[in-house]
């Protein structure tokens, strides 16, 4: 009876490397999954980072760009003009009378030093336009990577980026159709000189037209992109039940 009753006080060795086992078993999956969840949490701050990282860039160059098309369209203008100027100024004789009364035309109404300068300048502009340009691509591409529902605003870019090259034309088929309407202005001394209202006339459609839309779209995607960094950034700083024991 007393040999019974000791076997009984003593515990079983298997329960007690059962009970042992299982405890391993519980520690080592809550120290996997805290692991887990503290190495997420790592990934998502390194998202956060990125994101950040290319709605800056995006800010930036979206600014580069739209002022390196302002540039380069303004100068086109000009460049157009000058050859409708040159044209013109090609055809008219010295003395005009108008109104019975005999008037001298300026004797350089155009100067080819003046185009060649917009001429040079929109070589120069227009290489710098396509690194802007692609400058910009390259970090949308980005985005369209790191955040969601992009695509319908990245197309609504990409289709009016495609309208400045209509605009384009249009400058050209103005000038080669002859619609770019001149005038003569008065000066002192009864001389007459030419001019138009066709450069402000352009230039006003460029910037209310073409770059105000064209800037509110990237705008508009910028504030998009704000907002889910905002949010995910929120989130982040809420603590998850993993991060009481720290």
């Amino acid at each position: 009876m007393h040999l019974v009753l000791a076997q009984l006080a003593e515990p079983n060795t298997w329960i007690v490397a059962a009970i042992g086992a299982v405890g391993a078993i519980f520690g080592a999956l809550a120290g996997g999954l805290a692991t887990y969840m503290i190495e997420r949490s790592k990934d998502k701050d390194i998202n956060i980072q990125r994101r950040q990282q290319a709605y800056s860039q995006l800010n930036g160059r979206k600014a580069t760009y739209v002022q390196s098309i302002v540039s380069y369209y303004m100068n086109f203008i000009a460049l157009e003009y000058s050859y409708a100027i040159r044209d013109f100024g090609m055809r008219i004789p010295g003395r005009i009378t108008i109104d019975g009364k005999e008037y001298l035309t300026k004797s350089i109404v155009f100067d080819p030093q003046t185009l060649k300068m917009f001429l040079n300048k929109s070589d120069e502009l227009a290489l710098k336009l396509a690194q802007s340009r692609q400058d910009v691509w390259e970090v949308i591409g980005l985005i369209k990577l790191l955040f969601t529902n992009t695509d319908a605003m990245i197309k609504d870019i990409d289709d009016f980026d495609k309208k400045l090259v209509i605009f384009e034309d249009e400058l050209k088929s103005d000038k080669e159709k002859g619609l770019i309407e001149v005038t003569y202005e008065l000066l002192p001394h009864d001389r007459l000189d030419i001019t138009s209202s066709w450069p402000k006339i352009k230039e006003a459609k460029l910037r209310e037209d073409y770059i105000k839309i064209f800037d509110k779209k990237f705008d508009d995607l910028l504030d998009y992109l704000k907002s889910q960094i905002q949010a995910e950034q929120e989130s982040a700083k809420k603590k998850h039940w993993w991060q009481f024991w720290r």
